[in-house]
């Protein structure tokens, strides 16, 4: 098999793969259409080359769906690593700060002075 011949698999591979056919059926239809004799004999060679065809296959789906994959990973994880409180649990004490010219002016007139 010419690297011609890999470069055609592989773009038939990528054009149907996300068509509802056999992915693995047009690989061996594509060698016979063109009376490509390459794997004759050789079966392990023909499903070695089958193998590296997926394989790049799911690494371009995975590359062009990062952003997908990492945000709905990032949506699912909060709810899993987020502790439960119990129903009857107060909710978390949140301070009532101040605001420090406030603080200032009252300890000013606590102490004598003009606010």
């Amino acid at each position: 098999m010419t690297p011609l011949d890999a470069l055609v698999l592989g773009i038939v591979q990528g054009l149907t793969e996300f068509l509802p056919v056999s992915s693995s059926g047009h690989l061996i239809i594509v060698p016979w259409l063109f009376g490509w004799a390459a794997f004759e004999g050789h079966a392990s060679v023909a499903k070695a080359l089958d193998v590296a065809l997926h394989i790049g296959t799911l690494v371009a789906a995975l590359v062009d769906f990062r952003h997908d994959i990492v945000r709905h990973v990032g949506a699912a994880r909060p709810p899993l690593t987020r502790r439960a409180r119990p129903l009857h649990a107060a909710p978390p004490h949140r301070h009532n700060r101040t605001p420090r010219r406030r603080v200032r002016a009252h300890a000013r007139a606590r102490n004598g002075a003009p606010a």
